[in-house]
């Protein structure tokens, strides 16, 4: 009741990026009570809190729309979400559909569409668009002129610790495998 309560006020002090992150704790909090149609009621709300937060909508809210008519026991309704998930808002984390909470669904024939959709949509099996960047030592770097390497691209920020505390992991790992081709490039974002 209390999150309902922060998210109310939150919505009406128009700061929905915070109420529509309240609004999905509570979400979270309804399923694991198995309060599945309340949390669908919310899963929709979300949905419209964070359009009036942003332009940018997360597909991460039509799957969780997904999630929740999957625990309801509507499959087809579960594969609408995820599938409009992927089409419209690029849904891109394939590693989600190793989630053994999905076991039961492996066997379904759309499982398999839907995760190589996502793949699809990554460009994994194709080739990689040539680009140029400038070095810090002021080269150029072409991908294209990295034929018959294997080409590593970190994207990272000085803002992100996690990025910064990989970087050590990423120097070891050019080190041991430098003299097989592997090139590292690190792009940051800032």
């Amino acid at each position: 009741q209390a999150m309902r309560s922060e998210a109310d006020v939150l919505i009406i002090e128009k700061k929905y990026a915070e109420a529509s992150d309240r609004l999905e704790g509570l979400q979270m909090l309804l399923m694991k009570e198995r309060r599945l149609q309340d949390a669908l009621k919310v899963s929709f709300e979300i949905e419209e809190v964070a359009a009036k937060a942003s332009e940018r909508r997360s597909p991460w809210h039509y799957v969780r729309i997904g999630e929740v008519h999957l625990a309801m026991g509507h499959t087809d309704q579960y594969f609408e979400w995820v599938e409009k998930a992927i089409r419209e808002r690029s849904f891109s984390r394939t590693e989600y559909f190793r989630d053994k909470k999905l076991d039961v669904l492996r066997n379904d024939a759309r499982f398999k569409k839907l995760e190589d959709d996502c793949a699809a949509g990554l460009g994994v099996g194709r080739e990689a668009r040539d680009f140029e960047v400038t070095l810090l030592d002021g080269s150029p770097f072409r991908l294209s002129a990295q034929r018959g390497k294997v080409v590593l691209i970190d994207f990272w920020d000085v803002a992100c610790g996690p990025c910064i505390r990989e970087m050590p992991n990423l120097k070891a790992v050019h080190r041991d495998f430098k003299d097989r081709g592997l090139e590292i490039l690190g792009i940051s974002l800032d």
